[in-house]
């Protein structure tokens, strides 16, 4: 070939996929990159080149632990296009195709290595939306997962081009917003190929009451059957699932009891300044990624579309590379099952490669980036200003616009459970602490009197506040609450208003920090005695109150202040530091809140749970 785009030159073409061809190129250094180029049909299009350079921007920012880079984007004339480093080596869908199921520490480390993908992409705040077998590349050194930051058309006709079996979540199969649960959903249909060859049904109309996890044991089996849930409520983290898989919880209980057994803490490394991409953190090697300079479009920017897309980087049947992992050989008859190995298997020298390249990133398995497990200001940034500060989250769909504040972000949040949790004793009244409201109100106050009701009732426990009333609820424990996580799944169900929860909550509630939900979709973190126009209201894209969301606050002391952050739905939204006069513990409870004029608002929590 002697075709150039932009500065790199082509060499051969690799495969097509269903939003573009893939190539063999040459940057001007000559170093060998792979360079995506998008359809002409989807380049035309003013609103998905527009999309396509806010995503490829996001994309960017990604860390490389288990990934593979995007290293550039551009608009050569009427061609995008998207650069990222060559991986030698088979994708997991031939692999499988050409060599049977993997097994044992081989089928382990692709379960580890494409979950820390997941985990490296969700904190730069980029869903990948079309997470598949063929999407996983084989290299030398382990799993690298690929096709993150392509632009995908949406529509009925995108979902099927992507074809059968389809990894696709229920969610993206009904048109609604992909997210973080989404790409759970796929990372279950994954490992559940690379181990029988079988994908998920969900997506097709034909499907199934639940998968078929045959071929799948042990821990990875309950993992992958939660992960394809059909309520995405329902599905683990991708912090559970590496807890889980790395050993630092008890797979049989990490979902369903108060508190993970004790396990390694997370590395405290020093955080990037938030305006750079995390990738600044590793070693010298192959090219880093370049500034994206790309003509913006005058459009308004367009909601995530749903995944569906051919392979994006497809392995030639004639190029020869290293084969990962190698054709299983027999095992000795008194081998264990592989369930059985599961303990001695995730110390193999893949995954060992593994954690080496997360220390290198500055990535714990379960810290997201940027933040300081004990809670403290990270050593590279700058003190901050006087004053409170309120942040969004990057949006997923355009990724971060510009730096955040540099105050000191909150602890890590632990992952909501992926299975409802059962209410403790009525004796225990001390953190750990959670109820699922199937017993008996355990002792649940309030004491705003004549502002509604609340009352446990069939597996939920209602507020209804009146109009223009706020009604707290108090959980029952026996001491105040300085430093914790609140993990709610709540759902509203008629009304307009907002709701949450609250943490260091004083006077029986009247003083508090809140951590709302509005009737619209806006998440706000308020504190009490603040005028309501100065709290920032941010929107979360895709939010839809009236079904089940997952609410995560955490509520925890500094040397600076009093962190604050809220997460919904396994993505986080606000973080907040207060610095004035902050409160030092109290209650932790529920609330609902009805705006002024309307009929009232009622909200039903399925669970609450409190850690330390």
């Amino acid at each position: 070939m002697n075709t150039v785009i932009g500065p790199y030159r082509l060499v051969r073409r690799l495969g097509q996929g269903g939003t573009g061809e893939v190539f063999l190129a040459r940057d001007p250094e000559g170093r060998q990159v792979a360079v995506k180029v998008v359809h002409p049909r989807l380049a035309a299009d003013p609103a998905l080149r527009q999309r396509f350079r806010q995503e490829a921007q996001a994309a960017s920012r990604v860390a490389r632990s288990c990934t593979v880079p995007v290293l550039e984007a551009g608009l050569d004339g009427d061609r995008a296009y998207l650069v990222t480093e060559y991986v030698e080596g088979q994708d997991l869908h031939r692999r499988v195709a050409e060599h049977g199921p993997l097994t044992g520490s081989s089928l382990d480390a692709l379960a580890v290595s494409t979950a820390v993908a997941l985990q490296a992409i969700h904190a730069a705040g980029v869903v990948h939306r079309d997470l598949k077998p063929s999407a996983v590349l084989l290299g030398p050194l382990g799993p690298r997962v690929t096709g993150f930051g392509v632009t995908r058309p949406s529509g009925p006709s995108a979902r099927a081009e992507e074809g059968a079996p389809s990894f696709m979540a229920p969610e993206q199969a009904r048109g609604e917003d992909a997210g973080a649960a989404s790409d759970v959903f796929a990372w279950g249909g994954v490992v559940l190929y690379a181990a029988t060859g079988r994908g998920p049904s969900a997506g097709r109309t034909d499907r199934p009451a639940g998968p078929d996890l045959t071929g799948l044991h042990g821990a990875l089996r309950d993992l992958a059957g939660r992960a394809l849930a059909e309520d995405p409520g329902s599905r683990p983290s991708v912090q559970d699932i590496l807890r889980i898989l790395t050993g630092a919880t008890d797979p049989a209980t990490s979902l369903a009891q108060p508190a993970p057994a004790p396990g390694p803490r997370p590395l405290d490394l020093p955080a990037a300044p938030l305006d750079r991409p995390p990738s600044a953190l590793t070693t010298p090697g192959p090219p880093a990624p370049r500034p994206l300079d790309l003509p913006a479009a005058p459009l308004d920017r367009p909601s995530s579309a749903p995944g569906g897309a051919d392979p994006d980087h497809v392995r030639p049947a004639d190029q020869p590379g290293a084969l990962w992992p190698p054709p299983p050989r027999p095992a000795p008859a008194d081998d264990p099952v592989p369930s059985a190995r599961w303990g001695r298997s995730i110390a193999t020298p893949i995954l060992a490669g593994v954690a080496i390249s997360l220390v290198i990133a500055g990535i714990a398995f379960f810290t997201p980036a940027g933040e300081d497990p004990a809670g403290h200001p990270p050593a590279t940034q700058p003190a901050a200003a006087a004053g409170d500060t309120a942040q969004p989250a990057p949006d997923p769909a355009t990724g971060p616009t510009a730096a955040l504040s540099p105050s000191p972000s909150p602890s890590p949040t632990a992952p909501p459970s992926s299975a409802e949790p059962t209410a403790e004793p009525a004796t225990a009244r001390t953190l750990p602490f959670r109820d699922d409201f199937s017993g008996a109100d355990r002792g649940w106050t309030t004491a705003a009197s004549g502002k509604g009701r609340h009352q446990a009732s069939q597996g939920a426990y209602r507020i209804t506040a009146k109009a223009d009333a706020y009604l707290p609820v108090i959980a029952p424990l026996t001491a105040p609450v300085k430093n914790t996580t609140i993990t709610a799944k709540v759902r509203m169900l008629r009304g307009k208003g907002d709701f949450g929860v609250f943490c260091r909550g004083l006077d029986e509630g009247a003083r508090r920090y809140e951590f709302s939900i509005t009737s619209s979709g806006d998440a706000s973190i308020g504190k009490s005695g603040e005028a309501p126009a100065s709290v920032r209201h941010v929107p979360v894209p895709g939010l839809r109150p009236a079904r089940l969301i997952v609410l995560q606050a955490t509520c925890r002391s500094g040397a600076a202040g009093t962190s604050l952050s809220l997460s919904v739905n396994g993505r986080k939204v606000l973080s907040r530091l207060d610095r004035k006069r902050p409160f030092a513990s109290g209650s932790i409870g529920m609330f609902a809140h009805a705006r002024h004029g309307g009929s009232g608002v009622e909200v039903s929590f399925n669970s609450f749970e409190a850690r330390p």
